[in-house]
C-alpha cells in the first residue's frame, strides 16, 4: 500500500481529467480507535502531484480495517474512502468562461459548486437560474421562462431543438422550486452540458467566429465598423456602389442587404457618416445607390504633424 513521501499512486486528475499518476509529496496519518472496538480506522492526509500536468492537489484516504473482504484465495483487503481536493466534476471540464457576461459566469460556476457539493436541489435551481440571467442579458422579454425561451427561439438565438431541451432544464428548476424534488447526477450532467453549449453558442463561439470566420453581418454597427474600414481603400471624389464599397465582405450581407442599406443611407442623410454623402446620377445605368467620397478620414490613432 502506497502511502509514504515519493510512493506512487493512481489517482484522478482534475486538470487531465483522467485517472494518472501522482507521486506523493508528503502524507500524514492518524488512527482512530473508537469504542466499541468494532471501530478501528485510519485517515491518511497526502499532497499529491500529477506525473503528467504537475498538479498539486489534496487526497484523503479513511481506511477502515474492520471491513475486510477477500480478493483471492489467500489475499485480503479493507475497505478505503477516497476524498479529493479540491473538489471537481469527474469526466468533466469546465468551459472558459472568458468574456462571458459576468452575471451569467457568476451562476455558471455557482451550479457547478453546487453539483460538486451534492446540493443538487440548488444545483437545479441554479441551471435553471443561468437560463434566467442569459435571456436577462440578450434582453429577452416575457410574463415567465417558458415565454423567454420561446422568444429566444424567435430571435434567433437557438433553434426549436434546443428550446425544446431548455424546457427540460425550466422543468427541473420548476420541481427543485415548487416540488423540492432533487434531480440525479446523471440528470445535472446532461443538464449541464446542454447550458455550456448553450453559452459557447451565444457568446464563445460567436466571438471566435468573428475573429477568425467571414460571418454573416446581421448588426448595423458592425456594418457600420466595416464600412468605415473599408472607406480607407476608396480615393477622394470617387463614385462608387455599396458591393464595391465593401469589396469581399460584400457577400456577407447578402441576406439582409435591403435593411441594412436603407439604415445606411439613413445614417448618410443624417450626417451621422463622416466622410461620404448619397450620390445621385441619373444617366446611371445601375438602379444601385451610389456613394461619394468627399474628405479623407482621419484616423484617430494618427499623430498630427506639426508644421514647425
Amino acid at each position: 500500500m502506497a502511502n509514504n513521501e515519493g510512493d506512487t499512486i493512481w489517482s484522478i486528475c482534475s486538470s487531465c481529467n483522467r485517472n494518472t499518476m501522482h507521486e506523493i509529496k508528503k502524507c500524514e496519518s492518524k488512527r482512530n480507535r473508537f469504542e466499541p472496538a468494532d471501530i478501528d480506522e485510519e485517515d491518511f492526509y497526502m499532497v499529491i502531484m500529477c506525473r503528467g500536468c504537475l498538479r498539486l492537489s489534496f487526497r484523503k484516504e479513511t481506511h477502515d480495517y474492520k471491513a475486510v473482504y477477500q480478493t483471492y484465495d489467500d489475499e485480503w483487503s479493507h475497505d478505503i474512502t477516497v476524498r479529493l481536493y479540491p473538489k471537481f466534476l469527474e469526466q468533466h471540464k469546465n468551459i472558459d468562461t472568458t468574456g462571458v457576461p459576468s452575471a451569467v459566469d457568476k451562476i455558471y460556476h455557482e451550479t457547478i459548486v453546487a453539483i460538486q457539493e451534492k446540493a443538487f436541489l440548488l444545483a437545479g435551481l441554479g441551471l435553471r437560474g443561468t437560463l434566467e440571467a442569459i435571456c436577462n442579458q440578450l434582453k429577452i422579454t416575457g410574463k415567465d421562462l417558458k415565454t423567454r425561451i420561446g422568444n429566444l427561439h424567435k430571435s434567433g438565438y437557438i433553434s426549436k431543438k434546443d428550446a425544446d431541451r431548455l424546457h427540460g432544464i425550466r422543468f427541473m428548476g420548476n420541481d427543485a422550486a415548487h416540488e423540492i424534488k432533487h434531480a440525479n447526477l446523471n440528470a445535472l450532467m446532461v443538464a449541464l452540458d446542454i447550458v455550456e453549449y448553450l453559452i459557447s453558442t451565444l457568446y464563445i463561439f460567436d466571438k471566435k467566429a468573428k475573429k477568425h470566420l467571414d460571418t454573416t453581418i446581421s448588426s448595423f454597427e458592425e456594418l457600420l465598423n466595416l464600412l468605415t474600414e473599408d472607406l480607407k481603400n476608396i480615393q477622394k471624389d470617387e463614385i462608387f456602389n455599396l458591393q464595391k464599397w465593401f469589396k469581399g465582405n460584400f457577400r456577407r450581407i447578402s441576406e439582409n442587404r435591403e435593411e441594412l442599406e436603407k439604415q445606411l443611407k439613413d445614417h448618410i442623410k443624417q450626417g451621422l457618416f463622416d466622410g461620404v454623402e448619397l450620390y445621385h446620377d441619373s444617366s446611371a445605368i445601375t438602379s444601385d445607390q451610389l456613394y461619394k467620397k468627399i474628405t479623407e478620414v482621419i484616423n484617430d490613432d494618427e499623430e498630427w504633424e506639426i508644421p514647425f
